[in-house]
């Protein structure tokens, strides 16, 4: 067996648009591996977005991961060793996603974002992309190339956290790389989840501006389940890194804690107002 020096190489997370790569982002964040990101809720890199031009960071970039998803026009520069993490999704989920965006977008219609003609075409278009995508990773000499399956991550989250731990070297934590995927079909959400959690981050802040100074029982007891008549903040790190939200505030261990249960918290009522759906 090759014996390969991981902190040489530099881990790609890439696929075509709306393809599930900021979950594998994020499960590399869960498994205590570095990752480059201004945004920890997409995982989208400046540095990565400056890219043909703008190439002198990947020097710095080795034993880290970045998303890269156009990567047939970013065109990093094959003086580097790349591992690739190459994420697939069901084409017709895919394209439902990638129509969703469009309209929250409004670069469609709400009656052009019915229309099934479109799904095909877009079908079609991500399909014969991935395979672009695939054909140009191979012509990287030395590079490996990890197939990562979208709908089969949502399904068994432990077997995609081994097997992304076995390709990067094996001294990930797979614990926390599966416990960071949210249960749930693989089918596309009728709406955003990143602006719906966007939105309960904002309502965090809001809720921690009144509450920093309490005492930590009383923030225990707002997510005190009534219902099931126990304490249950449920696992908040899936939701959201809490980092993102107190990078402007003081860096506490405890913090963060009492962060992590208000979201736990506003997610879980927010929940309890929804309509089941399908992602």
């Amino acid at each position: 067996m090759q014996n390969i020096n991981h902190s040489d190489r530099i881990v790609v997370v890439t696929g075509v648009q709306r393809c599930g790569a900021s979950l594998i982002m994020h499960m590399l964040d869960a498994g205590e591996f570095p990752v480059i990101a201004n945004d920890f809720l997409t995982y989208e890199s400046r540095l990565a977005a400056g890219l043909p031009k703008e190439k002198q960071w990947l020097g710095s970039a080795r034993g880290q991961a970045v998303k890269i998803l156009d990567i047939l026009n970013a065109r990093p520069p094959a003086a580097y060793a790349f591992d690739f993490i190459l994420v697939e999704r069901d084409p017709k989920q895919n394209a439902r996603s990638v129509i969703k965006t469009m309209a929250a977008s409004r670069q469609i219609s709400p009656k052009e974002e019915l229309d099934e003609a479109l799904s095909e075409r877009i079908k079609g278009n991500l399909a014969a992309r991935h395979q672009e995508i695939l054909s140009y990773l191979k012509r990287y000499n030395g590079c490996r190339i990890l197939p990562v399956s979208f709908d089969e991550t949502l399904n068994d989250p432990k077997k995609t956290a081994a097997d992304i731990n076995a390709f990067l070297g094996g001294n990930l934590n797979e614990s926390g790389m599966a416990n960071a995927v949210i249960p749930r079909p693989p089918e596309c959400l009728p709406y955003m989840l990143d602006q719906r959690v966007r939105e309960r981050v904002r309502e965090t802040q809001s809720a921690m501006a009144e509450i920093v100074n309490r005492r930590q029982s009383d923030l225990k007891a707002l997510c005190y389940d009534t219902d099931r008549e126990q304490f249950d903040p449920a696992n908040s790190f899936e939701i959201l890194n809490a980092r993102q939200i107190f990078e402007d505030k003081e860096d506490t261990a405890s913090l963060k804690a009492l962060g992590a249960l208000v979201i736990a918290e506003l997610v879980r009522r927010q929940k309890a107002k929804e309509p089941k759906h399908s992602l």
